[in-house]
């Protein structure tokens, strides 16, 4: 037959209460994450909270996702943005700097063309350029274009490449080439 199964009032009580760190003190929590983004020590090394770690590290990734991020940075470039939060700003960039390599092209785009450059996680050069290598690719297709009646000047392709390369931005984010 099986086990006699208990009314579901019985189930509930049986069970362990579940902690609701991030209705207990959300204000504890975004200074968790201040105090990771301005130091940038992993999230496994944050300062004792009533949170987990990793619980802060996961409702950071969620706000990244959902545009917070990405939304204080269009309201802190904004011509009437508040006086509080200009004050904000510098703390502001390194939260949207650690998220990032969350936010991708879109992110990196958003802080080139708000011309907050401290929330790029390395300095600008460092960075892939999509204005940049759009450009260099139509005269790239332009030249390729015109290859068989046509021959560019020798060395022409080889800089061409080299200068993709360099709007490709490096490879791998380092922090030590992060701006200040």
């Amino acid at each position: 037959m099986g086990r006699p199964r208990a009314a579901p009032a019985a189930r509930q009580s049986l069970r362990p209460a579940r902690r609701r760190t991030a209705d207990r003190d959300p204000r504890a929590r975004m200074d968790a994450m201040l105090y990771a983004c301005v130091t940038g020590c992993p999230w496994h090394d944050l300062p004792e909270t009533d949170a987990r770690p990793l619980s802060i590290a996961r409702q950071f990734r969620r706000l990244a996702h959902a545009g917070v991020w990405s939304g204080l940075l269009r309201a802190l470039a904004a011509p009437g943005a508040p006086a509080m939060l200009r004050a904000m700003e510098y703390w502001i960039c390194r939260l949207a700097r650690r998220a990032m390599r969350l936010l991708g092209m879109a992110g990196i785009g958003l802080a080139r063309g708000l011309g907050l450059l401290s929330a790029l996680p390395m300095l600008p050069w460092f960075m892939p350029n999509r204005d940049l290598s759009q450009a260099l690719h139509a005269f790239t297709n332009a030249v390729l274009d015109r290859l068989p009646e046509q021959r560019p000047r020798p060395g022409l392709l080889t800089l061409l490449g080299k200068c993709l390369q360099h709007a490709g931005g490096r490879p791998v984010w380092s922090k030590k080439l992060a701006p200040p």
